[in-house]
C-alpha cells in the first residue's frame, strides 16, 4: 500500500480516479488512506476542476459518452482540448444548460 498512498501527488492518476472513474473525494482518501483534505489540497494545485452540486442526480458523462456518434466523440475530444476541460465537465454543463432550459432546478425544494 506503501506505493499507492503517493498516487495522488500525480496529478494524471488523481484527476482518472476523479473524473474518469467517477470517484468522490472520500473515496479517492480512503483508497490511498489519506484524509479527504488532503485530496482536495493537491486537486487545488493541480487546477483539478470540481463536479458542480447541481450536476447531482443528472446521467454520468460516460453513459452520455455511450449514446455520441464517433463524429461527436471525435468533436467532444477536439473541444476539450480548445477549452483545457475535462469531457465530462463539458458534457455535464451541456446536461445542466439543458435541464434548466427544460424547467429542472436542483435547487427547488420539493
Amino acid at each position: 500500500m506503501q506505493s499507492e498512498q503517493k498516487l495522488y501527488k500525480s496529478r494524471q492518476w488523481l484527476k482518472r480516479m476523479y473524473w474518469t472513474e467517477d470517484m468522490t473525494l472520500q473515496e479517492i482518501a480512503d483508497l490511498v488512506e489519506v484524509n479527504e483534505s488532503t485530496i482536495l489540497s493537491w486537486m487545488r494545485k493541480f487546477g483539478i476542476e470540481r463536479r458542480r452540486k447541481s450536476w447531482r442526480g443528472l446521467p454520468k458523462p460516460l453513459d452520455v459518452r455511450v449514446c455520441l456518434s464517433e463524429d461527436q466523440k471525435i468533436a467532444l475530444r477536439r473541444f476539450a482540448r480548445e477549452q483545457k476541460r475535462t469531457q465530462s465537465a463539458i458534457l455535464r454543463d451541456a446536461l445542466v444548460d439543458h435541464m434548466l432550459k427544460k424547467g429542472f432546478n436542483p435547487f427547488k425544494e420539493n
